[in-house]
């Protein structure tokens, strides 16, 4: 079979696409984050209903506080920042010390800056896929993973622990906690 001659590979800079999943994963994590969303719950809404006190509590032994499930979700972007920057070690070398801070620990850093390290990571999240295409989402952070699957995880696990947040809420407020 003969090739066609009148057929040319289009230049990269010449393929249209239409980056319409990345522009799905920014428009989740904006509503995950600001409302908007089908779910109706969003991290600011649960957030700013919340005393400091209440965010604190644990309605029962072994239950994570609100206060140290945020900075969970604070810290797992982090990572997943890291790792859209190349860096692959981030995880490793802070899991110990980061990922599920003790509620001590957290109080001396008070709910107002737990919040705002949440909220500099939404900031930092949404100016790293500004420029981003949906080429970008198939380049791989660690063999077999992509950052479609990691960006995918953020959002599921933002959700995930959305829900957590609320059933603690509703826990500590019938307790008295």
């Amino acid at each position: 079979m003969k090739a066609n001659p009148d057929f040319t590979k289009p230049e990269e800079s010449q393929i249209v696409t239409s980056d319409t999943k990345i522009k799905s994963y920014v428009r989740q994590l904006v509503q995950a984050y600001n409302g908007g969303n089908w779910l109706a719950e969003s991290f600011i809404e649960k957030l700013n209903d919340l005393t400091e006190r209440e965010a604190f509590a644990s309605p029962l032994a072994n239950v994570h506080s609100v206060a140290e499930i945020v900075a969970h979700c604070t810290y797992w972007r982090w990572v997943n920042l890291h790792r859209m920057q190349g860096d692959n070690n981030f995880r490793d070398d802070t899991i110990d010390q980061l990922n599920w801070i003790p509620v001590d620990a957290l109080r001396k850093t008070g709910w107002s800056a737990i919040k705002h390290d949440l909220e500099e990571t939404q900031l930092r999240l949404l100016r790293m896929l500004e420029d981003k295409t949906d080429a970008f989402l198939s380049h791989e952070y660690q063999p077999g993973l992509t950052f479609d699957y990691l960006l995918e995880g953020t959002l599921q696990h933002d959700n995930y622990h959305l829900g957590q947040i609320g059933l603690v809420m509703k826990m500590v407020r019938n307790t008295g906690a």
